[in-house]
């Protein structure tokens, strides 16, 4: 029997609420010398929320809330300037909405062995953000990508990119090739300090 709903809070609130001092991105993201920031404090406007939902996934989760991309689609149709001032006001106040905040955890399973789930570490939790802030972020991601050159062995939080299953899927692939041929294997990985 899988753990509990409460049982899964309880470890993940304890493991992901200590602080990492030793995340420095610094080496993995140098600034290119841009004096003018103006390009990230600039009003957003309606072909930037056209290109954000474009390119969003149409198979995305819904956020907290029930609202999907095709709500958001739906608001920005009816009105092509309201999520642009919206947006815009929390870019100049610097704040975005507490309510926004608030993510859907879902447990995703490492393992289709039904004994090995019952350990807290074969779960891996992941937070399914409200859609308007996933919008909100894809524009400020593909400004900040202005700004900030990305290490090209950066994987994760990359415009076009799902992240690091890039890496997930070559090792997967690498583990089934060598089973299926009966080839022993060693992989080593290198985890970055802070990363």
């Amino acid at each position: 029997m899988p753990l509990s709903r409460e049982a899964l809070f309880l470890v993940f609130t304890e493991k992901l609420s200590v602080s990492n001092d030793k995340a420095n991105i610094t080496r993995f993201s140098p600034y290119r010398g841009i004096r003018q920031f103006d390009c990230l404090m600039d009003p957003i406007g309606s072909e930037e929320v056209n290109e954000a939902i474009r390119e969003a996934d149409s198979k995305t989760a819904v956020g907290p809330f029930g609202w999907g991309l095709r709500d958001v689609q739906e608001i920005h149709r009816k009105d092509i300037t309201c999520l642009p001032r919206l947006f815009t006001v929390w870019i100049r106040a610097g704040v975005v909405p507490d309510v926004l905040k608030i993510s859907r955890i879902v447990s995703i399973p490492k393992s289709d062995n039904k004994e090995s789930l019952k350990d807290i570490d074969n779960w891996r939790p992941i937070a399914i953000r409200p859609i308007l802030l996933r919008i909100f972020t894809r524009i400020l991601v593909k400004r900040l990508s202005r700004v900030v050159k990305l290490d090209p062995r950066q994987k994760g939080f990359l415009m076009g990119s799902s992240g690091c299953n890039e890496n997930t899927v070559i090792l997967q692939n690498i583990r089934k090739g060598a089973k299926k041929h009966g080839v022993d294997l060693a992989v080593v990985c290198r985890f970055d300090e802070g990363i």
